[in-house]
């Protein structure tokens, strides 16, 4: 999915555009594609319901998991394991661990679950060379944050520019200097998208 509508980067392009609907879709794709390359997040909104969609991951840290970014609910599930041919073990939420960031919420802003801390000083996760923890969740966020429903827009609004100017130049403005199209992500979708860049230890 796209981070922004056919229709919102219509009313953004204005009436004077032309393109069509496949040149605007291919334009959100790679528009949403370069958002979540550049934050290393999926901003997808998470289904509904739980579908049984589990993940695995390989802890770096004892008692911290950094994880894909999922809605935490009463049937999200956590599981580890001590040996790479061992059983799963369910671990207990506010027993064992508890989800970052708390209440869902970070900058003022809502927040996918993105860490899974151990509180229980008798449970440590495995730093192994195999997967040792598995996650059951709704992948995605609780919603697109605006900031980034916007950055889409504006790095879509950029691309559809520079389709129109294969050479890079749009023109000429009314001192006589070349109008261009930059290449890169935009500059204010660049900003707006900054705070939402995970950081990799």
């Amino acid at each position: 999915m796209t981070y922004a509508s056919i229709a919102d980067l219509k009313a953004r392009l204005g009436a004077t555009k032309s393109t069509n609907d496949d040149a605007l879709a291919r334009a959100l794709e790679a528009a949403t594609a370069q958002i979540a390359e550049h934050t290393g997040r999926d901003f997808a909104v998470a289904p509904a319901a739980h579908g049984g969609n589990s993940r695995v991951f390989r802890p770096e840290q004892a008692h911290r998991l950094d994880i894909d970014d999922c809605v935490a609910d009463v049937n999200t599930v956590v599981e580890y394991k001590t040996a790479r041919t061992g059983s799963w073990t369910a671990l207990t939420v506010d027993t064992d661990f508890i989800f970052e960031p708390l209440n869902g919420r970070f900058n003022s802003r809502t927040w996918s679950t993105e860490s899974v801390v151990m509180i229980n000083p008798g449970k440590f996760l495995s730093c192994a060379a195999w997967p040792s923890v598995r996650v059951t969740a709704r992948w995605g966020w609780p919603e697109i944050p605006d900031d980034i429903a916007e950055a889409t827009l504006l790095q879509a609004s950029k691309l559809v520019d520079r389709g129109d100017a294969p050479s890079g130049t749009l023109g000429v403005d009314g001192f006589g200097s070349v109008v261009r199209v930059q290449s890169g992500l935009d500059r204010d979708a660049a900003t707006l998208i900054e705070p939402f860049v995970r950081i990799v230890l």
